[in-house]
């Protein structure tokens, strides 16, 4: 937030409280968006995939909605970094909301998935969730002068492509997750 209210304030002289309002409500869109139709689309999912495999439900088959979420987010962050201090300020939002529909797409999704292998465990699982979200304050501290150095356009699209990557274990979860979900036998706390 302190590097969004940064770029608005210099490139379109935006005050402190039309700031907030701008990404309050883009961001709260975009969130708001993403958990009311990722709950309904992971079950939904979930549902059809066990149908077409003889109504056997699969934890895996909920991830499938992640793919949405690795489309949605880096493209927010493309569109964010192509026109934020070249279209006018609400055009950078859009992009930010849709960044931000895709990752809760992604948190409804990964936290229903963790839940459904392990439902014992959703406490702290969910803390683990918190704690990782969490951690992705220090790109704040390199944001600005990266895009100082290259542009907001390819700087923005670097954090795609690198947010693109974390998407590349889900893939792996998809494909391989219920064997190692059986070899890794089930934890011995809580349950």
């Amino acid at each position: 937030a302190i590097s969004l209210a940064a770029i608005y304030t210099e490139l379109y002289n935006l005050k402190s409280g039309p700031i907030g309002a701008c990404l309050g409500v883009s961001l709260m869109i975009g969130s708001l968006l993403g958990e009311f139709s990722a709950g309904k689309a992971s079950d939904y999912v979930m549902y059809r995939m066990a149908k077409k495999n003889g109504d056997i439900r699969k934890p895996e088959y909920r991830l499938y909605l992640c793919c949405l979420s690795a489309v949605f987010m880096p493209m927010g962050l493309i569109v964010f970094g192509a026109t934020v201090g070249k279209t006018h300020y609400t055009i950078p939002l859009i992009g930010l909301g849709l960044g931000v529909f895709g990752l809760q797409i992604a948190s409804t999704t990964l936290y229903a998935y963790v839940s459904d292998c392990y439902k014992p465990q959703t406490p702290e699982t969910g803390v683990l969730f918190n704690l990782s979200r969490g951690l992705s304050f220090v790109v704040g501290y390199f944001a600005l002068p990266f895009a100082d150095e290259v542009g907001f356009t390819w700087a923005w699209f670097t954090f795609a492509v690198v947010l693109f990557m974390f998407f590349i274990p889900v893939g792996s979860l998809i494909w391989k997750g219920e064997q190692w979900r059986m070899q890794g036998g089930k934890p011995g706390f809580h349950g």
